[in-house]
């Protein structure tokens, strides 16, 4: 059995989790049925990640994001 162990910096889990609550609010809030995000350089400067991970969450969810 293999095990796998996935090395993160500090609070990047907490910042994938806290951009998908706060993509999911503005969806809500102004009744979207998809997204779309900027996230491949200036998402990962501001923040230190990409959106890929909050994107498959939603997508999970129902809600399509690019």
């Amino acid at each position: 059995m293999r095990t796998w162990r996935f090395a993160s910096r500090k609070n990047e889990l907490e910042n994938v989790a806290a951009l998908k609550v706060a993509m999911k609010n503005l969806i809500q809030k102004y009744g979207c049925q998809a997204a779309a995000i900027q996230c491949w350089n200036q998402l990962q400067k501001e923040i230190g990640i990409m959106s890929c991970a909050a994107n498959a969450l939603l997508n999970e969810e129902g809600i399509p994001v690019v």
